[in-house]
Parts: C-alpha cells; structure tokens; sequence
C-alpha cells in the first residue's frame, strides 16, 4: 500500500502542471508524429511517368516497357532520342528514364550482354525500387531467350529466322498469359523510416530516465525519502514505488504515442501493436532500471541535469536512434551491443522486414536481462535512509 501512494505521489509531481504535461506528453508526441511525417511515408509511386526511348526493332523491348507499365503502374513517356532523356534528367524535367539499346532483342536470343540503359540524377528510394523492376523485366525476358536458345540447340535444325519467330511468339503467349511468369521476389523492403521514429520514441522513453532520477534526488535532498523510510516504510517498498510511478508515467508516454502514430496517423509499423507494445515496455523496464541505479550513485541534485548529456544522448547514438548502425566503425557497432536502444529497434525492425516473431525473441530477452540487472542493482543501493551529498 505505502508503494502505491510512493508511485502516485510521483506521478503528481510529474504531471500536476502544464510544463510537466508539456514536457512528458504533448512534446514526445508531436516529435515522434512529425518523424511519422517526415521520415515514415513508406513506399509510395508518384504520378512521374517512365520517359523512355525503344531503339529495338523485335519484340523484346516492346515486351519490356509493357511489362514495366504494368509492374509500376506508371505512365510510359516516349521520347525522341537518347540525348532527350539525358537532357530531361540532367535539367530535373525527368526524374528517371529507360533507353533499349539497338539490337536488344537479336542480343537476347543469341546470348549477348545487351541490357537496358538506367538513368536517374540522384539515386532515391522509389528510382532504385524502379531500377530492380527494370532488373527483373530485362532476367525474365534474358529466361526466355535462354529457353529458345536449348530449344534451338536440341532440335540442330532452327535458322536465326525460326528462333526469332519462336521467341516473339514465346512472349506473345506470355503477354495473353497462356504462359504466366512467376515472380519469386516477393519485393519485402525494409519499412521506410522506421528506424528513425522507433529511435525517436526511444530518446524519450530514455528521458524518462532523468525525470525519475531528478525526483529521487528531489526527495533525498529535501530528507522526504528519510522521513518516509522512518514511517515506517522499508527499502524494498519505497523503492518498488518509486518504479511503480516511473512504469506509469512510462506507459502514459507510451500508451498515447502508439494511439496517435497508430490510431491517428494510420502509420503502420509493420509489427502487430502486442509486439511493438511489449519492445517499448522491455526498454521501459531498462530506463527505469538505470534511473534507480543512477539515483543511488548521484547523491548531489545539482548533477542530475548531466545525465542527458552523458548518458541519454550519447548512448541514442550509439545505438542508432539517428543513424544506422552499420555506417558507424567496427568498434562503435561492438560497443552499440550494450545500448538497449539496438536491441529494441532491432526487435521492432526484424518483424517489419518480414521475420517471424521468433526473429524478435533474442532481442527481447536480451532487455529483459539488462533491465534485470539494472533493476538489481539500484534497488540494493538505493539507500533511502541518506540525504543527498
């Protein structure tokens, strides 16, 4: 009972003015909702049509662009020449375009290197998606060509006319789906900008650390906590409820940014909500773990403002809030393994690039044991019967 009224004491003093609201719920809210806007959109296709120029008299560069029409849903843009192209991407007119070189078809069936020339000005998320498609149209057309070519290789009778013929009516039949080509790639990219909004959501989850550890020492400095442990209240209950009100106001952070990123924003994160709720929980437990563990080392309030400093940013860093890990050197990715923040994106990241849940069940129990360890060791020195330094 004394844990209860310890949590909701620290709730009010948390919450009971319009800076603490500010400050520990409309502000989280409105960063992480704007990285939903700005960074979070996902894979879109604009309305920008595929300016190309088909230099192939067979019929394998027509089979391309229709093909290529039909996987992107754009609008095919014919231009006169080559030069066209290079002048509408290059002045920005054309944001890619697709050149079929002469002789593409005749190259296809007699095994050469002929391919599709590619051109974009900066190279973004929905011209590399468009380039794989230009990739995949040009392997299954070079697969077809291939069977003809074994065809013609086993009859020994085939003139260049007749594996031509054969090779136009091939895609023909492909084009009135009498044969129906397969796609194996079940194009499973990574959800855009999710990263940086899961890491956004973690730096202030990671705040919630210094507000706890501010209140502490609040209540050490003014002799609250020895008087409340004179009460009597023990060690165990007082610390159970300083973690009581930290996991509330925790859940309230978190409770109101999964309903206006995933009730209001329709953002879909690409995990079900028990299992984004669970991550976010997990590394809740770590933060309030290391607040009381840092409550009982810092015994001078005046200290506490440099925990954000650091610890919370430094630590967000590392542990890719604001940037992929993998750009960083090989050290700093050893050094992110003990930064909780890597562990909860890559939970949350394995499950959106189509892993099973399972994928995200080490990730998991590795937060569970930091926030274990961290829970352990400020609840043994957490000593409530000290005032501050």
């Amino acid at each position: 009972m004394n844990s209860i009224w310890i949590a909701r004491n620290l709730v009010q003093r948390a919450l009971g003015n319009f800076r603490g609201i500010l400050s520990y719920l409309i502000l989280p809210v409105a960063v992480v909702s704007g990285a939903v806007g700005l960074l979070g959109g996902g894979v879109s296709s604009p309305d920008a049509p595929i300016a190309y120029v088909n230099l192939d008299s067979g019929p394998a560069g027509e089979r391309l662009l229709a093909g290529l029409g039909v996987r992107e849903g754009r609008e095919l843009q014919a231009e006169p020449d080559e030069a066209a192209i290079k002048q509408g991407v290059t002045d920005r007119d054309l944001k890619f375009g697709v050149v079929i070189p002469e002789g593409y078809s005749r190259s296809l069936i007699e095994g050469g290197s002929a391919a599709p020339i590619y051109y974009q000005l900066n190279p973004t998320e929905d011209s590399m998606l468009l380039k794989l498609s230009v990739v995949s149209e040009h392997k299954r057309l070079s697969d077809t060509a291939a069977v003809v070519r074994e065809e013609a290789a086993e009859s020994r009778s085939s003139s260049p006319e007749a594996v031509s013929e054969r090779f136009g009516e091939l895609l023909e039949a492909q084009e009135n789906e009498a044969v129906r080509a397969v796609v194996t790639d079940p194009q499973l990219y990574p959800k855009s900008g999710i990263n940086n909004v899961i890491g956004f959501t973690l730096l202030f989850l990671m705040g919630l650390a210094g507000t706890c550890v501010s209140l502490i020492l609040e209540d050490r400095r003014q002799g609250t906590m020895a008087r409340i442990f004179t009460a009597p209240a023990g060690s165990l209950q007082i610390a159970l409820g300083n973690f009581l009100g930290c996991f509330m106001l925790g859940w309230l952070q978190i409770g109101l940014l999964l309903l206006v990123t995933r009730g209001v924003l329709r953002y879909d994160y690409g995990v079900p909500l028990w299992l984004h709720a669970a991550v976010l929980t997990a590394f809740m437990l770590v933060t309030i773990g290391l607040a009381s563990a840092l409550a009982g080392i810092v015994r001078n309030p005046d200290n506490a403002p440099m925990l954000n400093t650091l610890i919370i940013t430094p630590t967000c860093m590392l542990g890719g809030c604001f940037w992929p890990i993998s750009i960083m050197p090989d050290y700093l990715q050893t050094a992110s393994n003990f930064m909780p923040q890597k562990w909860a994106i890559e939970a949350v990241q394995r499950v959106a690039d189509g892993g099973g849940l399972h994928e995200a069940a080490m990730p998991l129990l590795i937060l569970l044991l930091m926030a274990f360890v961290l829970l352990a060791i400020g609840s043994v020195i957490l000593k409530p019967g000290e005032r501050a330094a």
